[in-house]
């Protein structure tokens, strides 16, 4: 037995597959839980300075930078991710450089139209949420949403080039922290949700400055400082409106419990729901760094139609996802309480259950594996498309029946059924299309 287990790890040393994804996905991973460390102290930051009516102000102007920002990339971020990485393989350095220009002046027209709309329309929003506070938080949101949509281009067009320490730093880690710096330096006495906002605009800033540094520094070594050459940008187009119709239906989903949980409930309602939320997305963090290394290796494994180095991939990231999100579902649903009171202020009791039910979801969501990563990434874009659009209707539909009844509880049940389907409809689909099982299972039960 012991000659076994030195014979599996030894086979593992030498895998240089397993070794660049552990290697680069624990880099990502360290600043993943350095993000997760900041945005629990911003979090509980502002929710103890500002209040749970404060913390709901931010995180209700959050949720229009991420739905605006989302809409303004227009998929480009994602598919930039896979045309990058192909053209790197077949040294098409020119390429690399016209379609980021091309993508980042389509980025940066759509963001200041959609910002624009969102600075004059935010008075009437605040009314339609009911709440007197929100019309500053949105137009502040307005002010970032440019920035925050060039800065999530920069990092995909750099996760593209396998550059993840570049990537890493300009994660949720290094925004957070700078956010915790600046609400701690410019907070108002008492503070409030638009002091929150500014401190997040001003983290956005500095990480934009940054990013574009970083891509010229990338141009220059690893792309020869190569001169703009013709790219097909209406196929990139192609497969970006996919993935944004993909990503726009995830964000609703994402974000429809929030927004319903704000339109019927108060903000103070909205700052506890998000509040255990994000204490649920503790069991996922790992998985997005993970997700992060395998996103670009997938698009090259599927760029020369090589099954076996696929489903060698997503059996490893299986495995790895079970080993680091199981701990965190099993504290979470054992000792509910002992987390909120750890990690809040105040009374969080009525947070208690919701986040058990939401445990649940992220954990399905854990042990799946990048499913969706692997369909965006193969030329599945449609099937991940029409995923999402069930997925959503019946995140809408539950949220709308059970926020009026059962409050975050059942925001929270939605918002789990829903994380829950999608995954399993795309792990299955993963298995009908590649004859790769995703899930962490015995190795005597894989295909082989």
């Amino acid at each position: 037995m012991i000659d076994k287990v030195h014979q599996r790890l030894a086979r593992m040393r030498e895998d240089g597959q397993l070794m660049e994804l552990l290697k680069g996905s624990g880099l990502v991973l360290l600043f993943k839980i350095l993000g997760a460390l900041s945005g629990y102290l911003f979090t509980i930051l502002v929710f103890r300075w500002a209040g749970s009516d404060g913390y709901g102000v931010f995180e209700m102007g959050f949720t229009a930078l991420m739905i605006i920002t989302v809409v303004s990339r227009l998929g480009l971020e994602s598919a930039i991710v896979k045309y990058v990485s192909a053209y790197v393989v077949e040294k098409n350095f020119g390429k690399v450089v016209r379609l980021y220009l091309l993508s980042a002046s389509v980025v940066l027209s759509v963001s200041l139209v959609f910002a624009a709309i969102l600075y004059f329309s935010a008075d009437s929003l605040a009314n339609f949420f009911g709440s007197s506070e929100l019309d500053l938080a949105f137009i502040g949101m307005a002010y970032i949403i440019p920035q925050f949509a060039l800065l999530q281009l920069n990092a995909e067009t750099l996760r593209g080039l396998k550059r993840m320490t570049d990537f890493s730093l300009l994660q949720n880690g290094s925004l957070m922290i700078l956010a915790v710096v600046f609400f701690y330096i410019y907070k108002g006495d008492p503070a409030t949700g638009w002091d929150a906002v500014r401190a997040f605009g001003y983290g956005v800033d500095i990480l934009l400055i940054l990013s574009f540094f970083m891509i010229f520094r990338r141009r220059a070594t690893d792309l020869n400082k190569a001169k703009s050459d013709q790219v097909d940008f209406g196929s990139v187009f192609r497969t970006a409106i996919p993935m944004l119709i993909s990503g726009s239906l995830f964000l609703v989903m994402s974000w429809t419990d929030t927004l319903m949980v704000g339109y019927f409930m108060s903000d103070a309602d909205v700052g506890l729901y998000r509040f255990v939320f994000k204490m649920a997305t503790l069991i996922t963090f790992s998985q997005f760094a993970i997700n992060s290394i395998a996103a670009p290796m997938i698009s090259g494994f599927s760029a020369k139609s090589d099954v076996k180095g696929l489903r060698s991939i997503i059996h490893q990231i299986a495995w790895i996802n079970l080993l680091l999100s199981l701990p965190v579902f099993i504290i979470f649903v054992l000792f509910p309480t002992w987390v909120l009171e750890t990690a809040g202020d105040g009374d969080v009791q009525g947070g208690v259950l919701t986040l058990q039910v939401l445990a649940i979801g992220q954990v399905v969501n854990a042990l799946c594996g990048p499913v969706m990563y692997t369909l965006n990434m193969s030329g599945y874009e449609k099937v991940s498309q029409r995923i999402m659009l069930w997925t959503a209707l019946l995140n809408f539909v539950a949220n709308l029946i059970l926020i009026p009844e059962m409050g975050i509880l059942g925001a929270a049940i939605a918002t789990s059924a829903s994380m829950v389907l999608w995954n399993v409809v795309a792990t299955w689909k993963v298995f009908r299309i590649f004859r790769i099982i995703s899930l962490p299972i015995p190795w005597r039960w894989r295909m082989k």
